[in-house]
């Protein structure tokens, strides 16, 4: 009876869980997407043993960084 007497605001509930939108922190991997000046792109990792840097082709966001970069350096790149 009680979950039954409870159930509007039961659902008004879920309703509001449903609509919020939870941040899962960055990785920096490939596939992400990443947003810059209110779009959307994915990201490209691309390792390699040159300088760091990232670049903009082809409506992505390639992330040139060493084999051994952790999410600090990759962060630090694109920011």
């Amino acid at each position: 009876k009680f979950a039954i007497a409870k159930l509007d605001w039961i659902r008004k509930q879920r309703q509001k869980m449903h609509k919020k939108v939870y941040q899962i922190p960055d990785q920096y991997l490939n596939h992400e997407i990443h947003y810059f000046r209110g779009s959307s792109y994915p990201l490209r990792v691309i390792e390699n043993n040159k300088s760091p840097f990232a670049e903009f082709v082809n409506q992505e966001i390639i992330l040139n960084v060493p084999a051994e970069a952790q999410t600090e350096m990759r962060r630090s790149v694109l920011n």
